[in-house]
């Protein structure tokens, strides 16, 4: 009996974290941090936050943000979107760990596979970032739709669909155009040639300020989590970037490297 029962109130909590019901509280002044997934490069993700009001409906406020697109400092820096112009959120509920997304037609105009893909990748990455979420649905204006201009849509879609579109370095700290303190954080994961990375910190010269080598958990054909504290100096505010590469183990010396621009500060 007492199974029974906690089954319909996790049910609820995910509907409510959803779209926010009467039990939900938001409290005056109060913000939250969401993640939003976007694309920088070719064909790969790039992880975003958003710090907004808290509100309720959590989920809803993350794709909502996803559809807005990325912000002036993230386009300056080559972050786009493969999510259409002119999508809309119609409603999202979750039960047993998925969630049923339902968009406009805008999401489903035609686009090369690659580019639908990709926008599905955004999708599903943004909205499984909540414990209640682990695969998406996706239904177009009330439909669920298992192709879109050919291209084929898991249904439910997980991440696991998606983990080609992960960069060999993702970056999670710091986000671009972020005022970062004296001792900056990097961190995020990787998947390169025996976990091995190096962070520099430039100044807006171009100039060296502090580096570090460091190890990521794991290597070499499995993700690994890193995070390392540098601390530099500068005498006055300024623009920075943040770089992070690793050493390739062939030919070419650093075969991915990361830039993120970001406004170093004073001690």
């Amino acid at each position: 009996m007492r199974k029974r029962l906690i089954v319909p109130l996790v049910a609820l909590l995910a509907v409510s974290l959803a779209a926010g019901t009467a039990n939900a509280t938001s409290h005056r002044g109060s913000r939250m941090t969401l993640d939003v997934w976007l694309e920088r490069g070719t064909g790969k993700l790039w992880l975003t936050k958003r710090t907004v009001p808290r509100v309720p409906g959590v989920a809803t406020a993350a794709v909502r943000l996803l559809f807005a697109g990325p912000n002036a400092a993230e386009r300056a820096a080559g972050v786009t979107t493969a999510v259409p112009a002119g999508s809309r959120l119609r409603s999202i509920s979750i039960s047993g760990g998925t969630a049923t997304i339902d968009v406009s037609r805008a999401f489903a105009a035609a686009a090369p596979a690659t580019r639908i893909r990709m926008r599905l990748a955004e999708l599903t990455y943004t909205a499984t970032q909540f414990p209640t979420v682990e695969r998406v649905r996706l239904e177009v204006a009330g439909v669920v739709v298992h192709s879109i201009a050919g291209a084929p849509v898991p249904q439910p879609a997980a991440r696991a669909d998606f983990l080609r579109r992960l960069p060999a370095i993702l970056v999670s700290r710091p986000a671009i155009g972020a005022r970062v303190p004296a001792t900056v954080t990097v961190a995020g994961s990787a998947d390169v040639f025996e976990a091995a990375l190096t962070v520099r910190v430039i100044n807006e010269r171009g100039r060296l300020l502090a580096r570090r080598h460091i190890l990521a958990s794991c290597g070499t054909g499995c993700r690994g989590r890193y995070s390392v504290s540098i601390p530099y100096t500068v005498l006055r505010r300024q623009p920075g970037t943040i770089v992070i590469f690793d050493s390739g183990g062939g030919s070419v010396a650093h075969p991915h490297i990361v830039r993120v621009p970001v406004k170093l500060s004073v001690p």
